[in-house]
């Protein structure tokens, strides 16, 4: 074919040429060699086999003609060979058999080292000319001046026939399963129809068991959705508890803000210091410490009414109550200095003086103090005869004046006296007291201005625990403007003061002292309430400017001084309270606080060890108090506590039968140095038995108790006993004393038995005693008896 030459029929650039078509494209080559089979329309032949480019097809055909044809059999000496059958396949695809032919083209079967295609060029005769050749370039058909030479083809060569394997039949005798779609097997028929029963009897069950289910009815939502009721209440109950949240935060935040401390907290400038800062004062303040920077007791706002005093000028002395109408008695005004200091005997022969020196005006202003008098010593009966006595003597010859506030009160006192002693039916007494003096406060023959109404009615209210109510009975003598003068009084001020520090409310305590010092800077007693306080709440430094306004305001006093003792002792300068105890005691021993001070020097100086210096004190203290039990008492616990037996056991036998008030500690010095001194062992259980009954006992007291109790047990034969309160100590270590206690307990214990594991338990003890006495102090041990206690328990125990 001239329309398709042979790069045509190798890549395809004009007609694609199917895979299973390239064999058959090189039937074209030579028409005469093949038998075309697989095409219905027959193919003519062709001369020009090859095209090697489309300028052998422009040829003019006067050149053509007289050119030999070097593709013919003539040409090259095989006209005469045979012709080679060609083979066809069984899909009709002609395999091309002759030589050159495109299948050796293709594979190469012939030529391994070319792989090209080359076409075949004749040689030229032998003889000929060139100028009888036409040459043939790759130029344009104007311009052709030479052209290359047409070589003849080269000899063919043997051709190999590949015969295909047919394995049709093989193939088809496996059984193989169809492939569906995506390379899944398709299930067989048969295999489908084996399997549909049993699929239909599944759907059966399965559709059987959803119409035996309850049918579920829907009907139309008429409300709001599922939930939202239980949401809607979440809601509220958050809403709650942030409200709720808000509120606590907010009132604590007012409470802060609205509290007397709450200006010096925080401010946005500075500010005045409201109160003097009790700091460290070089020179005047001994102490190097300055007080924590807390709450200080903030400035008193103090209505316009409230009468101030002079600081630099001491005030007159406050006018004893007397109702309006009754003359001022004489020995009534004597004897209540001599109350208030605690002498009553003398207190109450004066005011017996008096009574019958008013005897014919029926004057009850006697009777009332001399019922004091008599509480105050204890007398009772007394107290209830002279109140009778004269409200008697009052009905008869004085009713014309009002003395109904003093009777109501002073039986009032007398009631509460009982209740507290219970000396009667409490809650009748209370009650009647309650309402004399309510009745005395408000009442139409009352008197507001009765000072001593509020105190007892807040002393009724403490009796029974109702601070509350104490503090809102004391209120109400501020709350009448006409009682205006009780503003500043110092005894309901002092009582405020005294609740608030029972309630632990410090900084209120201080306030009302503060406020009570504004009316009257020279009130001994808001002085030593102020000090007492600030050492109850932590607060020596303050204690000590306390103390310093003391001594300046009341010179000459032991009290101040043994207050700054005590601030500078808890501070923990020792040095510092013996100096300023000391300062104290060039008081005048008459005064109460020179042997409370004498006592405190006394104890300190034993703790330094100065055991001369402090049994000099206690000898004065002695000859202060007239041998006062109190002062011997606390001689007996130095000496004992000093090591001087003899001393601690002459004061112990001085106080037998003296009415003491014998603290814990005392009661087991005691039984400790009947001990130690061989004599009484259960006279001095029985008084270690109450000393660890005291309340308020430390634990190390508590141990000492227990080991003095093994040594009156072993005294008292009670061996199992002792051993008990040994073995409440615990584990008693390298204890000397407590082992060869032990030892000695287990011995006698082991004898009385005659248990061998007792025994041999006290031989252990007495053989550390024993190794260790070089060592460890045995001074409380009679090592000579432990050696023949050991002794002898060798040979017993072998």
């Amino acid at each position: 074919n001239s329309d398709e030459s042979m790069y045509d029929a190798l890549f395809g650039d004009d007609d694609e040429v199917a895979p299973d078509e390239a064999v058959d494209a090189g039937a074209y080559l030579n028409a005469d060699d093949y038998q075309y089979e697989a095409y219905e329309e027959e193919i003519e032949p062709d001369d020009e086999q090859f095209q090697v480019t489309e300028l052998y097809d422009e040829y003019e055909p006067e050149q053509a003609a007289v050119e030999e044809d070097f593709y013919s059999d003539e040409f090259y000496g095989e006209a005469d060979a045979e012709p080679i059958e060609p083979y066809a396949d069984d899909d009709g695809a002609i395999a091309p058999t002759s030589s050159n032919s495109l299948y050796d083209a293709l594979f190469d079967e012939d030529d391994d080292a070319d792989e090209r295609f080359i076409p075949p060029v004749p040689a030229f005769p032998d003889g000929a000319p060139d100028d009888d050749y036409d040459y043939v370039d790759e130029v344009g058909e104007d311009d052709l001046e030479f052209a290359e030479p047409l070589l003849p083809p080269e000899p063919p060569k043997p051709v190999i026939k590949l015969e295909p394997l047919d394995l049709s039949e093989d193939f088809a005798r496996i059984p193989l399963q169809k492939a569906g779609r995506g390379g899944i097997p398709i299930a067989s028929e048969e295999a489908i129809e084996e399997v549909l029963p049993q699929a239909q009897q599944v759907v059966d069950e399965l559709q059987a068991a959803y119409a035996a289910e309850p049918k579920v009815e829907y009907l139309a939502k008429t409300s709001r959705r599922i939930g939202e009721n239980d949401w809607l209440i979440f809601r509220m109950q958050v809403g709650a508890v942030a409200s709720a949240a808000l509120l606590i935060v907010g009132g604590i935040a007012l409470a802060m803000l609205t509290a007397p401390g709450a200006p010096l907290s925080v401010a946005y400038r500075f500010t005045q210091t409201p109160t003097p800062t009790a700091t460290a004062t070089p020179g005047i303040t001994h102490t190097p410490s300055p007080t924590p920077r807390g709450t200080l007791t903030p400035e008193p706002t103090l209505p316009a009414s409230f009468p101030l005093g002079d600081p630099t000028l001491a005030p007159p002395p406050t006018e004893y109550y007397v109702s309006p109408g009754i003359i001022s008695v004489r020995e009534v005004q004597e004897a209540i200095p001599l109350i208030q200091a605690g002498r009553t005997d003398e207190a109450a022969e004066l005011l017996l003086q008096g009574v019958e020196a008013t005897r014919a005006t029926g004057n009850f202003l006697p009777y009332y103090w001399l019922s004091i008098a008599y509480l105050e010593s204890g007398n009772v009966d007394d107290a209830e005869d002279a109140i009778t006595e004269g409200e008697e003597a009052w009905e008869e010859r004085g009713i014309n004046v009002n003395a109904r506030p003093l009777i109501q009160v002073a039986k009032a006192r007398l009631e509460l006296y009982k209740a507290e002693h219970n000396l009667g039916p409490r809650s009748e007494l209370l009650s009647d007291a309650e309402d004399r003096l309510l009745d005395v406060i408000s009442g139409g023959d009352g008197d507001g201005r009765f000072v001593e109404a509020y105190l007892l009615l807040a002393d009724r209210y403490l009796i029974t625990g109702e601070e509350e109510r104490a503090l809102q009975a004391l209120d109400r003598a501020y709350r009448d403007t006409l009682r205006g003068a009780l503003l500043g009084d110092s005894e309901i001020r002092l009582k405020r003061a005294d609740i608030y520090a029972q309630q632990r409310r410090y900084d209120a305590a201080l306030f009302e002292l503060e406020t009570l010092l504004k009316a009257d800077n020279f009130v001994e007693q808001a002085h030593i309430r102020r000090i007492e306080i600030a050492l109850e709440m932590g607060e020596p430094g303050l204690a000590v400017k306390y103390a310093e306004a003391y001594s300046f305001y009341i010179p000459g006093k032991v009290a101040p001084y043994m207050l700054w003792g005590d601030a500078h002792l808890a501070e923990g300068k020792i040095d510092w309270a013996l100096q300023y105890y000391s300062r104290g005691l060039n008081g005048s021993p008459n005064d109460p606080y020179y042997l409370p001070t004498l006592l405190k020097r006394a104890a300190l100086l034993v703790e330094e060890g100065e055991y001369e210096l402090a049994f000099a004190d206690y000898d004065e203290a002695l000859s202060i108090s007239d041998n006062g039990p109190e002062a011997r008492l606390q001689r007996m616990i130095a000496a004992y506590e000093a090591g001087n037996i003899e001393v601690a056991e002459e004061d112990f036998q001085a106080l037998q039968g003296e009415d003491v008030d014998l603290s814990g500690q005392s009661l087991l010095v005691m039984g400790r140095i009947l001990l130690d001194v061989g004599e009484e062992p259960q006279e001095a259980l029985n008084l270690i038995e109450r000393a660890v009954n005291v309340e308020g006992i430390d634990s190390e007291s508590r141990r000492i108790a227990d080991a003095y109790r093994a040594r009156a047990f072993l005294a008292l034969e009670r061996y199992s006993d002792g051993l008990d309160a040994l073995a409440r100590l615990g584990d008693i270590g390298e204890n000397m004393e407590l082992r060869a206690l032990r030892g000695q307990l287990l011995l006698e214990r082991g004898r009385e038995r005659n248990n061998d594991d007792d025994l041999k338990a006290a031989l252990r003890d007495f053989e550390f005693v024993l190794s260790w006495e070089d060592y460890l102090p045995t001074d409380q041990i009679d090592l000579d008896a432990i050696h023949e206690d050991y002794d002898e328990l060798l040979d017993e125990v072998g």
